[in-house]
């Protein structure tokens, strides 16, 4: 005698499945939303940071290869006859990994000419030292980008929010103190340097990401 067998019930049906998708889909997309802006900021924390510790090892070098301060025995700064001629600031700067600065002649610009002797291994290296720009330079006073840090159109290293990051070196304090208190700095996410450029522990540093070269 055959008996009629009823269909399992341990399974969805398609229109049950269809209402879980698509409530999973609502609620992913909710969360997605929520979550978007934290891993975004997150991301640019993140290339900043690297950014940072990138040009820190094109300066002061490492392991497998010189950097600029080997090359050059100073950090990355304008040669005295472009300050004396008042064609930039007595500042370090980090245009001069893309241009050398003894280039510099009176009325015109520096350039990309290469210094480097093989034999002392010393002077400035054909190419420069990044490999490219990533942006310009934007004198903006308000926003704390002076003029000690470069010119309008140099080329720079941007951090993720855009903005160029700078070297900088405490206006106050020792020769020596200046020296051990160099630092790179990000404005951070509100664009904004606000790290204290006098002393060499900064009193505020606000929402910047800064990374000393020597410590």
């Amino acid at each position: 005698m055959k008996t009629n067998r009823q269909p399992s019930k341990l399974g969805l049906t398609m229109v049950e499945m269809i209402v879980v998708l698509t409530i999973l889909v609502a609620v992913t997309a909710g969360v997605v939303a929520l979550t978007a802006p934290t891993f975004t900021e997150n991301a640019k924390d993140t290339a900043t940071t690297l950014s940072l510790q990138e040009l820190k090892n094109l300066i002061m070098g490492h392991a497998s290869q010189q950097g600029y301060w080997d090359d050059m025995d100073e950090y990355p700064r304008p040669s005295a006859l472009a300050v004396s001629s008042g064609h930039r600031s007595n500042h370090p700067q980090l245009a001069m990994l893309f241009v050398n600065p003894d280039s510099y002649t009176a009325g015109g610009d520096e350039v990309d000419t290469n210094t480097f002797d093989p034999a002392t291994k010393n002077g400035w290296r054909k190419g420069g030292y990044v490999q490219q720009a990533t942006g310009t330079y934007t004198v903006n006073v308000a926003a704390g980008f002076t003029a000690l840090y470069g010119n309008d159109g140099d080329k720079a290293v941007l951090d993720g929010w855009g903005n160029p990051i700078v070297l900088q070196e405490p206006t106050g304090g020792t020769a020596t103190e200046k020296i051990y208190s160099a630092r790179l700095v990000s404005a951070g996410p509100n664009g904004i340097l606000e790290t204290d450029g006098v002393n060499a522990v900064p009193v505020t540093t606000g929402d910047d990401i800064v990374l000393y070269l020597r410590k």
